[in-house]
């Protein structure tokens, strides 16, 4: 198998090259042949599944009516779709729990390299204060929880808060029995102690003239005000504060040009974010589908562990770059 080593590539790397050859390339080596095992046998009921299924498809179809009737085709549909997905269900069986324990093992180094407190993978609901951002209505109302990955240091002096969550909420419905739920929220959430006091503050995403409409009338909170900024460019947020001309001398355009540079590297949409200053607590959500914290150690390929390592180390490393932007780029 190649050597697929480090290369550091980013500044939050510098140093990382040697900690990975010393430290994290070998859990991953020593692991190898129990993957494979894993992989043998994940592949081989895949295949007992999968045969089960042609064998169930066939047989429909060829006990099917004769002729031109549609049923011919149609009955072995359903049993081709579901066998298909249990086919794919089986043969990645096991990959999660395999890479939770790969990326358990390997957590504490990277906390280690990046001088973080800990690493939390189901934090309590109190981990981050959901109530404020409530109360902001950065989110709305939801009846299900998800936290996950809470991570918890220091930069520069300042303290801050990571986590993954997903809110969502249950949809009315005549069947009492029937549980269907849309997404409220689904992403990471920062929660930093800012450098300095601020107004009560509200940063949203732009969504047209008509959709912003609408989020002043019903998503901005009572009392707050347009923070304006003259700048070359129409920025893709909306500010709203209490007190509209500290906020405007506290952080000024820069400033949202820089969050607007990390919203587009986390979610690729820079309008995917929302963020919220409460005495000193500075609040930013960022929506984001990519996989968070995750480690891919299953399969055979270095260079992919290599790759979702990075992932991992830029994941954690990204509240320093915002709080950066708190102290020097206001």
């Amino acid at each position: 198998m190649p050597n697929a080593s480090f290369r550091e590539m980013a500044p939050h790397e510098a140093g990382f090259a040697e900690v990975f050859a010393r430290d994290i390339l070998p859990i991953y080596q020593a692991s190898r042949t129990e993957a494979a095992a894993l992989r043998r046998r994940s592949l081989m009921r895949a295949r007992i599944v999968g045969g089960f299924g042609l064998f169930v498809v066939i047989s429909l179809w060829v006990r099917a009516p004769l002729g031109t009737d549609a049923s011919r085709w149609v009955v072995p549909l359903f049993p081709l779709f579901l066998f298909g997905i249990l086919t794919l269900v089986v043969a990645s069986s096991g990959k999660g729990a395999f890479n939770a324990r790969i990326k358990a093992e390997i957590m504490p180094i990277l906390l280690r390299f990046l001088g973080l407190k800990a690493h939390h993978s189901t934090p309590d609901r109190s981990f981050i204060n959901i109530d404020a951002l409530q109360k902001f209505r950065v989110f709305s109302a939801f009846d299900r929880l998800s936290i996950q990955d809470g991570l918890e240091g220091d930069w520069r002096g300042v303290p801050f808060r990571l986590a993954e969550l997903d809110l969502s909420k249950r949809r009315s419905s005549s069947d009492e029995d029937r549980n269907t739920y849309d997404t409220v929220f689904s992403g990471l959430v920062m929660e930093i102690t800012s450098p300095v006091a601020l107004p009560d503050t509200v940063i949203l995403g732009k969504f047209g003239d008509m959709l912003d409409g609408l989020v002043r009338r019903f998503v901005v909170p009572d009392g707050f005000y347009p923070v304006e900024f003259e700048t070359e460019e129409e920025l893709p947020f909306v500010v709203y504060s209490v007190d509209p001309n500290a906020a405007r001398a506290q952080f000024g355009p820069v400033f949202l040009e820089k969050l607007r540079a990390i919203a587009e590297d986390q979610t690729g949409e820079e309008r995917r974010l929302a963020a919220a200053f409460d005495g000193t607590q500075f609040r930013l959500t960022l929506h984001r589908r990519a996989p968070f914290l995750e480690i891919n150690a299953l399969r055979g390929e270095e260079a992919e562990f290599v790759e979702s390592c990075r992932a991992a180390l830029a994941d954690m490393a990204r509240p320093m770059r915002v709080i950066d932007l708190l102290i020097d780029g206001a």
